[in-house]
């Protein structure tokens, strides 16, 4: 079984289409990876999960041929993930209705391409978004594909060697909206959750029940502040370590993200550590809970502008010499100083110096003199400055 990533981005791609923020500058500058299409997927080559505006430039990209695209999974019917109108491509002429393949090659090949039928599975809410597409669904003989309402949490044999099972995700405040799925073919077995901000209890039940052998989440507000509905990189490490706690795992934990918003997470070619690196996961859960990451938007300045952070070292060196590490003499006013013993190993004695100092008979009289000499020096050296 092999799944195929067509694209993994939000629902303004990435970069966004009207956006000039640095990341989506940058990833315009980049290339490459850095360009994502909204969120799709394809398993082999007969099954495609959701199908967006985006699906037939990346396809085309990755030289994959979707005429043999015969099981389509949609989520849920938001633009990004579902955009019916586009089975409306696959009509075939009304006299072409019910031809086989043969029939159709001698009829009018190569004007047309013979399509199996597409066996679309989804909620009510996707039924109602093909319905909506005027004279669609009256033409689905033509356009090639059936429809079939899925019942979250009831598993359906869709082929001989792949079974689904949809899971109700929490998306919208629309209970039912979004689905995931838990697909199995060839012994092989993976949780596709986008879009998804958590599960009911009965659905979350169901997902701990089984073992992956690869899960893909949405990770749409990435380094930034959790919410409702989707999931940030908190979110992806809680979900990550739930699976391992509940023995979810067929092999080695294997997580990819998607559903990535270029607001909360920096171009691909920019954040290696975020893929590899343990310890910046660890690091990133203390500073999720604040709306902009500053830690990592440091990481990065560091990493994009070293030659200027190392101009800057110098300074920073002599500043921590002389300026922050004389600041440990502080202590001494804390202890009984030996001149002998130095600070360190001068006995610590506590408030006993201060207790001291304030019932000393002359400590008042010094602190008022000193209040005294420096009104003076604030009334008549501020308006007329020593040269």
């Amino acid at each position: 079984m092999k799944l195929t990533l067509l694209g993994t981005g939000a629902g303004e791609g990435y970069p966004g289409f009207w956006c000039e923020c640095t990341n989506c500058a940058e990833a315009r500058k980049l290339g490459g990876k850095n360009i994502r299409g909204n969120g799709c997927a394809m398993l082999d080559q007969d099954v495609l999960i959701d199908m967006n505006e985006h699906f037939f430039e990346m396809v085309s990209r990755m030289q994959i041929h979707p005429s043999q695209i015969d099981t389509l999974l949609v989520t849920h019917p938001h633009r990004d993930h579902f955009t019916p109108v586009l089975l409306t491509q696959r009509a075939m002429p009304k006299e072409c209705v019910g031809m086989s393949a043969a029939q159709l090659h001698a009829y009018i090949s190569p004007c047309f391409t013979w399509l199996p039928e597409m066996h679309i599975f989804g909620n009510r809410y996707v039924e109602e978004a093909i319905r909506a597409v005027p004279g669609l669904m009256e033409s689905a003989e033509r356009c090639r594909f059936a429809f079939h309402l899925l019942e979250a949490g009831k598993e359906v044999q869709v082929k001989e060697n792949l079974s689904i099972l949809p899971l109700e995700s929490i998306h919208t405040e629309i209970p039912g909206y979004a689905f995931n799925y838990i697909l199995r073919r060839d012994g092989k077995t993976i949780l596709y959750a986008s879009d998804t901000g958590g599960y009911p209890p009965a659905m979350l039940d169901i997902l701990l029940a089984q073992k992956y052998d690869c899960v893909v989440m949405e990770g749409t507000f990435g380094l930034g502040a959790e919410c409702e509905g989707h999931m940030c990189l908190h979110k992806n490490i809680q979900m990550r370590d739930l699976l391992t706690k509940h023995g979810c795992w067929a092999g080695e934990p294997t997580m990819y993200l998607t559903h990535i918003c270029p607001h909360w997470a920096p171009p691909h070619d920019e954040y290696p550590w975020l893929r590899r690196k343990e310890w910046y996961w660890a690091m990133t859960v203390s500073l999720l809970k604040s709306k902009a990451n500053v830690g990592t938007r440091f990481v990065r300045a560091i990493t994009k502008y070293w030659q200027l952070y190392l101009l800057f070292l110098p300074v920073m060196v002599w500043y921590i010499i002389f300026c922050y590490a004389p600041m440990g003499g502080i202590s001494i006013a804390f202890r009984k100083f030996s001149v002998i013993r130095g600070i360190a190993g001068s006995p610590w004695v506590g408030w006993a110096n201060f207790e001291q100092m304030f019932s000393a008979p002359m400590f008042w009289r010094a602190f008022r003199n000193t209040l005294i000499i420096s009104f003076q020096n604030l009334l008549i050296g501020f308006p007329i400055p020593k040269r």
